[in-house]
């Protein structure tokens, strides 16, 4: 593919610029997914909290002597 030409500088520079591109597309997927991960970590742990804060709410009524 890369036999004696004119354009041989030019190709090489292009397959540098497409292998440098894919490596970012990468590590942008990898940077994606570590905020992705981290936000569906807040979002379960304020669910839990307010899941706790409902059956300590429910175990006060429950205590409640009527």
């Amino acid at each position: 593919m890369l036999s004696s030409t004119t354009f041989n500088l030019e190709i090489k520079e292009l397959i540098t610029q497409m292998y440098l591109n894919q490596k970012n597309f990468i590590f942008n997927v990898k940077d994606l997914s570590v905020i992705l991960v981290k936000d569906a970590n807040e979002r379960f742990s304020e669910n839990n909290q307010g899941t706790i804060r409902l059956e300590n709410a429910r175990k006060k009524i429950d205590n409640i002597d009527l």
